[in-house]
């Protein structure tokens, strides 16, 4: 008798996505923390041109 069959499912449904589109989590990932960066850097050029 399983304890949670329906949670161990959904554990094995996450396993197979991570799995077959880790490659795509780590390109988004990439292009989030590419994107995010920019936004700081922006933002760190445009206090430094209004302080001056």
């Amino acid at each position: 008798v399983f304890a949670h069959p329906k949670s161990l499912h959904t554990l094995c449904l996450l396993f197979y996505i991570f799995r077959h589109y880790s490659v795509l989590l780590f390109f988004l990932l990439q292009r989030f923390l590419k994107y995010f960066w920019l936004s700081i850097s922006s933002v760190n050029i445009m206090s430094a041109i209004n302080s001056n």
